[in-house]
């Protein structure tokens, strides 16, 4: 069964976006452009930027560069723990002969 949509207006930087959104993504979404907004305020704040286009490339940046280094530490960690129950079953192995 497919989930319930919602229809959902956002304010990102004086624009007005109309989303069509699964209902349980709203709280998410609304907290995301609450973050963004707020981004925004402070690196116009920070860097004088003078035209909001140039901040939220800015922003985009460091948000995908934050996403990708957390998806590189989380493939880290998988991998870190693969190696130990491998580790773990090579000493219960070598204890066994």
């Amino acid at each position: 069964m497919e989930e319930r949509k919602v229809s959902i207006q956002v304010q990102i930087a004086n624009n007005t976006f109309p989303l069509q959104i699964k209902a349980s993504d709203e709280e998410v979404i609304r907290l995301a452009v609450k973050t963004i907004n707020e981004k925004l305020l402070d690196y116009k704040r920070r860097y004088s930027f003078k035209d909001d286009q140039d901040a939220l490339t800015i922003i985009l940046l460091h948000l995908m560069t934050q996403t990708l280094k957390d998806k590189q530490n989380d493939r880290s960690g998988l991998f870190l723990e693969e190696v130990k129950e491998l580790d773990k079953l090579l000493e219960a192995y070598l204890d066994s002969i």
